[in-house]
């Protein structure tokens, strides 16, 4: 689920993923900007949570009323 939350391409230096060639912690890293949301930030949770709760709220008459509702008021991380 987190790697299918989008960084904005207007914010690419959000998230780095940090390389270090050979182990060689002695040279600078190489840095890759990340374009997907990772598992293991502070805020991850809460950026997944939300984008669920908008996805079901902007496009309720797909999903329909009780499937809304079980996300907004029932889930939490993917416990549902």
């Amino acid at each position: 689920m987190f790697l299918e939350v989008k960084v904005p391409p207007e914010d690419p230096e959000a998230l780095r993923f940090l390389w270090w060639e050979d182990a060689d912690f002695c040279k600078p890293p190489e840095e890759y900007p990340m374009v997907s949301h990772i598992f293991s930030t502070k805020d991850s949770l809460s950026w997944e949570n939300y984008c669920l709760k908008r996805i079901v709220h902007d496009n309720k008459e797909i999903f329909g009323e009780e499937a809304v509702k079980s996300v907004q008021k029932d889930f939490y991380v993917d416990d549902l």
